[in-house]
């Protein structure tokens, strides 16, 4: 759904990636076995290479950092 959200308004629409969107991740929950046994592995890795893609974080509007979960504490320049 989101990515058809991302299609229809590429310029206004920006996906994050999260902490789930990584290959450990998928395998430690149940995506990557979810994937696999609907398609198959060749679309489990199509998926991971959408993934890794994903901007892991984004400045709006010249005021806000967006990204999923919060800033680490050995984060010092955007």
């Amino acid at each position: 759904m989101l990515f058809a959200i991302k299609t229809a308004n590429p310029k206004t629409v920006v996906i994050l990636r999260g902490n789930h969107e990584s290959r450990n991740m998928t395998e430690m929950f149940t995506f990557r076995n979810e994937c696999i046994d609907a398609y198959d592995e060749e679309v489990y890795e199509y998926f991971m290479d959408c993934f890794d893609l994903l901007p892991l974080a984004c400045h709006v509007a010249d005021k806000y950092l967006a990204m999923h979960g919060g800033i680490s504490p050995e984060f010092e320049y955007i």
